[in-house]
């Protein structure tokens, strides 16, 4: 036998199969086959299958053939291993043929025979590419046989075939049903791809791999290769997108368009201004102009369920000036999500608020709140503010590094260096402005715009606008990293942050990814009286796992004269707070805090505060002075200052001017026995900018 049929697990249809059918071919002419009896002659009928080349070559092979109630070839479908195509041949002549995409590994075949109009039309992947007229009566077929019923003498190899269906109507791609309403279910998403670019193809099928997107969710569309098109070729594009979810009934399923690479990004509107597709993609009915986000519930976002929404859409878009570049997107975020943000250290969060007193400032002002929020320390990572200014002043970072998130405000273009060493998990950069395109291209590795900019110091998700863009449609970075820190993928954080869709703004990277913040580190409850009035509902900070230090300060501060207790409690990397409580009286002998090393000084009106607290008043912690040292980088350290010690307070607190070049502070607290306790050193910090000094540990 040239020919070997068997069931198999490895030849199974990846989408639903728990077998397929493995074809082993030998040099040799004999074939294999199975076959099936239609219960009489039909005319009208479809049939599908599903065909997975592998290494087969030499030729052509007949993987299905109809035959009439005579015995006699009804129809014919071939399979070309060298030049990739399908051929459907009557009476000896080839009457329909289709080129297969190279790149994928799966391919869905059906042919059909129409009665009424007596055509027979051929689909490949969903897609119609050919059909001819039929003489009237149809194509009377009685039995199918299905493997390889002939081949030419040198085709060798194996190749895999599964999901053979015979109806007597139009069939399509094999359905997968999601596994529920929310959009982390790839299920659930439908990715364009360019089938007229090679790399398109090549990334879809690694994109498809790498999530476990259906093969029927993945539409191959011939577009242009331009990054922008004209409206008429944007309508084609929507319409068939559209044409294709409603012929195979998954309109109501797919609730997630992804913009494959090398799929047109944004077509020209009349008023020259260019207009995002992925935008336009996010609600299809007849009209273009922004409109409310129904997901968008900004007072407390619920995770965004499309179901309840028919015909609006979450949308994201992938793109590179090569395939390497859309690869590395996908990549970088299976990465992240695989190694999550460890302990924070990596993963800085550098917020840049709008500037104060313009329309911006309510917006501003959110942020601010949010930034001091538990809300915000419940990511556990390391944060870096700007702050509001008097006059107000545009603030701005010159550089950011250890940098996992970054959200900015009105600077239309990136500092020379503003993605510095040492680089860190970086996730998502995020640069908003109203006026400014931050997105003009993905495809021009010269650009210096914020999205690519971005892309290419290795982030592995963006934003960006590709025209001027209302104050309305600013996402909310409250709404974004709540649903992020929920656990929602992506795409839903984004859905809910942003206030309407079609607005202009895009997602730019995986939608599908999902990021793991830090759970461990401490707990802080109070503060109270004392220890019996203790209350553990709600954590008045939640501190990092290297974040030992922390200042006691504004409602936190004892009133003068008496004592405060604060409970701590250590949560582990599962995110379980320990049951017992270690009370601290504003601090441990000589000092509690700071007692770690790393501890970051705060800044209050310009100013730097260098705070050491201890346990009681200075009869109790028998503290007689405190010394204050100093290291400018690569220098010596300096003794800055001695202070002496009020018999009645608990902790001191030293005013500096913000340094220029990058310094640090320990404190060496001395008891009136000669007995002396040296506190960690401080992160170094330096001051950057002008008029505004933001605040950066180094």
């Amino acid at each position: 036998m040239s020919v070997t049929l068997s069931q198999s697990g490895e030849a199974a249809y990846t989408d639903r199969g728990q077998t397929g059918l493995r074809c082993t071919v030998l040099a040799g002419l004999d074939g294999c086959y199975l076959s099936v009896g239609l219960g009489g002659e039909l005319t009208q009928w479809h049939t599908r299958f599903v065909l997975r080349p592998n290494d087969v070559t030499g030729g052509e092979l007949l993987v299905l053939q109809g035959v009439d109630a005579g015995g006699k070839a009804a129809f014919e479908v071939r399979f070309d291993a060298d030049v990739n195509t399908i051929t459907i041949v009557r009476g000896g002549a080839v009457v329909l043929t289709a080129d297969l995409l190279a790149g994928l590994a799966w391919h869905t075949i059906e042919l059909g025979v129409d009665a009424t109009s007596d055509t027979m039309t051929l689909w490949v992947n969903g897609f119609e590419t050919d059909s001819v007229a039929v003489a009237s009566g149809g194509v009377p077929t009685q039995q199918m046989r299905f493997g390889v019923v002939y081949k030419q003498h040198g085709v060798v190899g194996e190749f895999d075939l599964d999901e053979w269906v015979i109806a007597d109507d139009y069939i399509g791609p094999v359905s997968v049903q999601p596994s529920g309403d929310y959009a982390d279910d790839p299920r659930r998403w439908a990715v364009i791809y360019n089938t007229a670019l090679a790399d398109s193809v090549v990334w879809a099928e690694h994109y498809r791999v790498a999530r476990g997107v259906p093969c029927a969710n993945m539409i191959g569309l011939s577009l242009p290769a331009d990054e922008v098109v004209d409206e008429t070729q944007f309508e084609s594009l929507r319409d068939s997108v559209d044409d294709y979810l409603e012929r195979n009934a998954m309109s109501s399923r797919v609730s997630g368009l992804l913009i494959g690479h090398g799929v047109p990004a944004r077509y020209t509107r009349g008023d020259g201004y260019e207009e995002s597709i992925a935008g336009q993609l996010q609600k299809i009915n007849g009209v273009t102009a922004p409109i409310a986000n129904p997901f968008a519930v900004l007072s407390e976002p619920a995770r965004p369920r499309p179901t309840d929404h028919p015909g609006y859409r979450i949308t994201a878009r992938i793109d590179g000036p090569i395939l390497a570049d859309s690869v590395a997107v996908v990549d970088r975020a299976l990465a992240i999500e695989t190694q999550g943000l460890g302990d924070g250290s990596n993963a800085t969060l550098w917020l840049d608020a709008v500037t104060t007193g313009s329309v911006y400032e309510s917006m501003m002002n959110d942020m601010l709140a949010w930034a001091e929020s538990l809300e915000r320390q419940s990511l556990r990572l390391p944060l870096v503010a700007t702050q509001p200014t008097d006059p107000p002043t545009d603030a701005g970072f010159g550089s950011v590094n250890r940098d996992g998130f970054v959200w900015g405000w009105r600077e239309s273009l990136p500092p020379q260096g503003y993605f510095a060493e040492p680089a860190g998990l970086r996730v998502f950069a995020a640069q908003l402005d109203d006026f400014a395109i931050t997105a003009p291209t993905l495809r021009d590795s010269q650009d210096t715009s914020w999205a690519i900019t971005s892309l290419q110091a290795g982030y592995t998700a963006t934003m960006g606008s590709s025209r001027p863009v209302s104050l309305t449609a600013m996402p909310r970075v409250r709404s974004f990293f709540e649903g992020l820190e929920a656990g929602w993928t992506l795409g839903e954080a984004w859905a809910v942050a942003t206030p309407l869709i079609r607005s202009g703004v895009e997602l730019i990277g995986d939608p599908l990814l999902s990021v793991r913040f830090p759970w461990s580190g401490w707990n802080v409850y109070g503060p109270f009286d004392s220890l019996g009035l203790s209350g553990f509902d709600t954590p008045a900070r939640m501190l990092r796992e290297d974040e030992l230090t922390h200042a006691i300060a504004g409602e936190d501060q004892p009133d003068a004269g008496k004592r405060a207790v604060f409970v701590v409690r250590r949560v582990d990397a599962a995110g379980r707070e320990e049951t017992g409580a270690t009370p601290a009286l504003v601090g441990m002998d000589l000092p509690a805090w700071p007692a770690a090393p790393g501890w970051s000084p705060r800044m209050d009106d310009g100013r730097l505060k260098l705070a050491v607290v201890w346990a009681d008043r200075f009869s109790a912690a028998r503290v007689d002075r405190v010394e204050l040292f100093e290291q400018v980088e690569v220098q010596a350290e300096q003794l800055a200052g001695v202070f002496s010690v009020a018999e009645g307070v608990y902790w001191l607190e030293v005013d500096r001017d913000l340094p220029v070049e990058p310094t640090r502070w320990r404190f060496v607290v001395w008891g009136n026995e000669g007995y002396y306790h040296v506190t960690p050193w401080s992160r170094y910090v330096r001051s950057i900018g002008e008029g505004v000094k933001p605040l950066v540990v180094l």
